[in-house]
């Protein structure tokens, strides 16, 4: 038993461990660095990643849009004509030109053709970027059948009233149940669709292409309203308006025997036919300006898909954009140049930006040249450029045009304003992607007037 009184015990403590404040700090900085580093790192990370992401959306919006166009151009006269003024068959009263069978207001009809090339068309809706960039953006227009794969036997041709003449189309034909048949029964809607592309109660005058038993051909207008395609009692009907010999479709009579209808029609083919426009624009159609943030940016583009009518009008309901931000799209020809009577025909492949692709494919409803048309055209050779949304560069990539293409391809291009011209030091330059493509017009192998 301890004699010690508790005072006097003692405990015996180990000694206490800690760190100085001259280590607190040198570690604090350490800190700091490495965490900088790795701020530095990720940041730059961050940036490699959007970077290749905006080049990955310019990269899809190129073939997005090249694999919608070339899809286009493979129909180019198809179930159509390549050139409608001059197809020798087209039925019409003998020595009567096509303009003076199609009345007048149908600027849309007079100039169907398989190719019509606006050579720099789409230059005054990129300025002043296109300028900067030494770019001269094409427009093109083509025409063919865009909606449907098949011809509908008509059934009867039924007499004029109001100004629309009644082309009724058999019901049970095979083109007709897979267009029309469903579960439920027979449905229109697809029916006007083919043939009036847009809206159901649209008033818009397309075209349609009607076959004789001779294999002749006559285009017409449909009528211009809200009903001029549909089923009555279980039988699909087409409207088609007046020519300028106050019918919807000639006669044999009216043709001068070289083809047009005979008794009440039966036996004749019909099908629609479009015409679709391709331009780069700054003003996107307004069924899609709500959609899109901003709604205004002047070095912002949108390559349109817009149809045309009989009358050579578009409708916002029917443009579509395709995609956004391209900066280039340019068209080459190949054509058939040599004369048709020798036994081996020339062929031509003309390049972008030469002026003789203006000169075969222009609009054949006006005065064009005796000796070319765009019924010679054999391929389209399309180049199609698009930007990455946003830039990341201060500088362009110096490209030099050399020989007769002018600027072949782009690798950056400017995005500044028309007062900055990027000359500010700023990131005004972004990632271009480039596509090319040929592609042969079938529909069109087979024309050599």
């Amino acid at each position: 038993m301890s004699t010690n009184p508790p005072h006097a015990r003692r405990v015996k403590r180990a000694p206490q461990q800690g760190f100085t404040l001259t280590e607190l700090m040198s570690s604090l900085t350490a800190g700091l660095f490495i965490a900088g580093a790795v701020v530095s790192i990720s940041r730059s990370a961050s940036e490699t990643f959007h970077e290749e992401g905006r080049t990955l959306t310019a990269q899809n919006g190129s073939r997005q849009a090249m694999e919608q166009i070339s899809l286009d151009l493979m129909r180019a006269g198809y179930m159509s004509t390549a050139n409608i003024q001059a197809d020798p068959f087209i039925a019409r009263p003998p020595g009567i030109p096509i303009n003076d069978v199609i009345p007048g207001q149908y600027l849309g009809l007079r100039r169907l053709a398989g190719v019509h090339l606006f050579v720099g068309g789409s230059k005054a809706a990129t300025e002043p970027q296109s300028t900067y960039a030494g770019l001269n953006p094409d427009k093109i227009e083509l025409g063919g059948n865009f909606t449907t794969a098949d011809q509908y036997a008509v059934r009867e041709i039924a007499a004029t009233v109001d100004g629309c003449q009644r082309i009724w189309l058999q019901a049970d034909s095979p083109a007709m149940w897979r267009l029309t048949a469903t579960t439920a029964g027979i449905d229109a809607t697809l029916l006007i669709n083919a043939f009036k592309p847009g809206p159901t109660a649209s008033t818009r005058q397309f075209m349609v292409r009607i076959q004789d038993d001779t294999g002749r051909y006559q285009y017409a207008p449909t009528c211009g309203t809200s009903t001029a395609v549909g089923i009555i009692g279980g039988f699909p009907y087409v409207d088609v308006a007046q020519n300028s010999y106050s019918v919807g479709v000639l006669t044999a009579v009216q043709a001068g025997t070289a083809g047009g209808s005979s008794g009440y029609g039966s036996g004749m083919l019909i099908n629609p036919v479009q015409i679709v426009r391709w331009t780069i624009t700054n003003a996107p159609p307004a069924n899609s300006v709500a959609a899109m943030t901003p709604t205004a940016d002047a070095s912002k583009f949108y390559l349109l898909r817009e149809v045309i009518d009989a009358l050579g009008a578009t409708d916002a309901s029917t443009t579509q954009v395709v995609t956004e931000y391209p900066v280039d799209l340019k068209f080459a020809l190949t054509v058939e140049t040599g004369d048709v009577t020798a036994t081996n025909t020339a062929h031509s492949i003309f390049p972008f930006e030469d002026t003789a692709n203006a000169l075969w494919s222009y609009d054949v409803s006006g005065t064009g040249p005796s000796s070319t048309g765009p019924q010679r055209i054999r391929a389209v050779r399309v180049r199609f450029a698009t930007r990455a949304p946003l830039p990341d560069r201060e500088a362009a990539i110096a490209v030099t045009p050399t020989g007769p293409e002018g600027q072949r391809f782009m690798h950056r291009y400017c995005t500044a304003t028309a007062v900055e011209k990027c000359s500010d030091g700023s990131r005004s330059h972004a990632r271009v992607r480039t596509l090319t493509n040929e592609i042969a017009l079938s529909n069109q192998s087979r024309w050599f007037y």
